[in-house]
């Protein structure tokens, strides 16, 4: 079925003996394990475990960092077998982010997290900085590249290379952030073209970052 054909469902299906209670006493959640494929365009087939934060030795697992984007909109994956419907922008990362030969845990809401009931999702979401704070890696999903992401990088690789010339100029390096404002001569050669890494920096899941920090009582990282 086309993702296309799923936007405007009211709800989300969920297989009811999946998302069994969870035991707050001992920091239950779930956890995802993402079945490999062989190619990109292979159904998305998983799993999905309780686990407790408390539990020794921990649980391994990754978690997933992204932008639900149009919550109308959803696309099917198969837990445990069964046709599930989930937000499409999820199972855009799933198939990106599964590999060819092992299954993969992780940690992902808009799965692990039962979006009906509201008791749970509430108990869940105020676990989520222990949560991230256990996984073995953290996984970023800022879209699909549109062509820009590997000019990007090779401007973020080239802006580095040319501060390690200027150290004493080294502030200068968050004049990047804001396109217009003038560079002093000796910060960044202005032979290199910002352009791919101001598109970067547009995606949406910058602009959650920024409004998380704006926010933050506690620096992201320490």
């Amino acid at each position: 079925m086309d993702h296309a054909e799923l936007k405007g469902l009211a709800s989300i299906s969920y297989p009811k003996d999946v998302y069994t209670a969870l035991d707050s006493e001992t920091q239950e959640f779930r956890l995802l394990v993402l079945e490999q494929a062989q190619e990109k365009d292979d159904p998305v087939h998983c799993s999905v475990r309780k686990v407790s934060l408390l539990s020794t030795p921990p649980p391994l697992y990754e978690t997933v960092s992204y932008v639900w984007g149009d919550t109308e909109l959803k696309s099917e994956i198969f837990i445990h077998g069964r046709t599930t419907l989930v937000g499409y922008s999820a199972v855009q990362v799933l198939r990106r982010f599964r590999e060819r030969g092992r299954d993969r845990v992780l940690w992902i809401d808009a799965v692990c997290i039962n979006q009906h009931n509201d008791e749970e999702r509430s108990r869940q979401v105020a676990m989520m900085a222990d949560i991230y704070s256990g996984c073995t890696g953290v996984l970023i999903w800022l879209g699909e590249d549109n062509g820009f992401a590997e000019r990007a990088s090779l401007v973020i690789d080239a802006v580095v290379e040319n501060a390690k010339l200027h150290i004493d100029d080294l502030h200068q390096l968050a004049n990047v952030w804001e396109p217009g404002l003038p560079v002093s001569a000796g910060a960044i050669d202005k032979t290199i073209d910002l352009e791919p890494f101001y598109q970067l920096c547009s995606s949406p899941w910058f602009t959650r970052l920024w409004e998380y920090l704006r926010r933050a009582d506690k620096p992201l990282c320490q």
